[in-house]
């Protein structure tokens, strides 16, 4: 079974969403013989303050991070005139540049992170059990989900140094399956890594890779995993880590 829940959608209320979500992922849960469910192990809950020091600790390229609620201190991180953002410490909204929407008169603010400016392009890398495959984003805005203006594209093929550590962290979260985002940083252009997600929006960019991402998915669901066999194909953008071709 492929669940996913729909963060941003509007059409349907929060708690029917909520409702559906509780029914088929207990329904998976319960019926572990029965039901493959990608991401059974995950505790379903991801900590991105967590993953960023994770990351950190496995070598990782990570942005410049503050954890506050104090608009001064916002402000004052990195120096007042350094392009920084800020996004919510639990996610579920978009990334914002902090001088647009920060009031420092005011004497707090929701929690939120506040991370040097990253650059275009972006990178999202989706593992399935071992198996990687990478799409690069390019974008004039902040954060594409806002006006879904990203332009997608294939890579021929994933960082070789970036893979074992991804799956390092998937591994220590208990994802089977999850997307990985990046951006650029100016300075030296490194991937800089953002955070991990358990239920990445997958679609637009199962399109712009010709339907791979599909097909990885699908072969793990349908037990025709191992091997994957984009995993011995010379040709094929898909990446595997040690082992997981076997």
């Amino acid at each position: 079974m492929f669940l996913r829940y729909d963060v941003f959608g509007t059409d349907v209320s929060p708690l029917t969403r909520q409702a559906f979500w509780e029914l088929f992922d207990g329904y998976a849960r319960s019926h572990s013989q029965q039901v493959r469910l990608l991401n059974v192990g995950y505790g379903g809950k991801t900590n991105k303050l967590m993953t960023l020091m994770m990351a950190k600790s496995l070598g990782l390229e990570t942005p410049q991070t503050l954890a506050t609620n104090s608009p001064v201190m916002a402000t004052d991180y990195l120096g007042q005139h350094a392009s920084k953002i800020t996004k919510p410490l639990g996610g579920g909204a978009t990334t914002k540049r902090l001088h647009e929407v920060l009031d420092r008169s005011q004497k707090g603010m929701p929690a939120a992170f506040v991370q040097e400016e990253l650059i275009s392009p972006e990178m999202r890398v989706f593992g399935v059990d071992g198996a990687f495959l990478c799409l690069g984003l390019h974008s004039p805005s902040i954060d594409y989900r806002e006006h879904q203006d990203a332009k997608l594209s294939l890579k021929s093929s994933c960082p070789a140094e970036l893979v074992p550590k991804l799956h390092s962290i998937m591994n220590r979260m208990g994802l089977r399956y999850g997307a990985a985002d990046f951006k650029t940083r100016a300075s030296d252009g490194a991937w800089v890594f953002l955070e991990m997600n358990s239920e990445p929006m997958f679609s637009a960019f199962d399109k712009a890779s010709g339907g791979l991402l599909r097909d990885m998915i699908g072969s793990w669901l349908e037990g025709n995993f191992s091997p994957y066999h984009g995993c011995t194909d010379a040709k094929s953008p898909v990446m595997c880590v040690k082992g997981s071709e076997k």
